[in-house]
């Protein structure tokens, strides 16, 4: 575009070719997957505040929640000019904001327990029991801890050890095994990978045991009763699996 093609269309848009080149009258503004021409008031220092308003106007966005972000930067203080933050005629910035605004129990960090998701809620009531140092709260972690392994682990640690594939002798004679033998029948890998994860999860129930910082002897006696169990199915397992390598299992892999 040449010199006089520039002057003219700044002159079509209401400024004179005589006036300050920091005078702005027309930003883009970026909101999403809209973009959107604002005309800013005919005044010479156009400060934060007047684009603010003028965006709350287009959009609904209540004016105390209009966030503007320029080249990175929050753009914070409504009284400085909008030339203070290198903003030039046609720069572009970025909006945030919800039109009709958001209310304030809305807002990340106030959401009620309705709005949170499964995940959030289970690691918000976490954290609560966590934080209870009470003998009550102590031994309620402890038997948490103690319940999920007695209901899920400790069961696999005794289908593990009575597995008919743990030996050489159960490998042989799985293909004459009846459909009235209800164990479930392991290949090698389904050894090793079911001794790993076992493994891993009785030592999580230790570690999360061990972090419970007992205050009394009854939460101290729970505890040491709690690792003392865990520890025994740990027990059973390893040796189950050394068994079943002395048997063969891991040369047949």
């Amino acid at each position: 575009m040449s010199w006089f093609s520039n002057q003219w269309s700044r002159w079509s848009n209401g400024l004179s070719p005589s006036q300050d080149s920091n005078v702005i009258r027309r930003v883009e503004v970026v909101w999403g997957r809209e973009r959107m021409q604002v005309v800013l008031p005919k005044i010479t220092a156009v400060t934060l505040g007047h684009l603010k308003h003028e965006i709350s106007s287009i959009t609904s966005i209540p004016y105390e929640q209009v966030k503007l972000i320029h080249q990175g930067l929050i753009l914070k203080d409504d009284r400085s000019a909008l030339t203070a933050y290198g903003i030039r005629e046609g720069s572009r910035l970025i909006l945030v904001g919800t039109a009709g605004g958001v209310k304030e129990g809305d807002k990340v960090g106030s959401r009620g327990p309705a709005t949170l998701s499964v995940g959030e809620q289970r690691a918000r009531a976490k954290k609560k029991r966590e934080e209870d140092t009470s003998e009550e709260g102590l031994m309620a972690r402890i038997e948490e801890t103690l319940s999920e392994a007695r209901n899920s682990l400790f069961p696999e640690v005794v289908q593990f050890e009575e597995s008919p594939t743990t030996t050489r002798e159960g490998l042989e004679a799985q293909a004459t095994t009846t459909t009235s033998d209800h164990r479930q029948l392991l290949s090698p890998e389904q050894i090793m990978a079911s001794h790993r994860r076992l493994s891993e999860m009785l030592l999580r129930c230790l570690l999360s045991l061990d972090n419970v910082q007992v205050n009394s002897d009854a939460t101290r006696a729970a505890r040491k009763a709690g690792v003392k169990d865990v520890q025994s199915h740990l027990d059973r397992l390893d040796f189950a699996w050394n068994l079943a390598k002395e048997k063969g299992i891991k040369a047949s892999m």
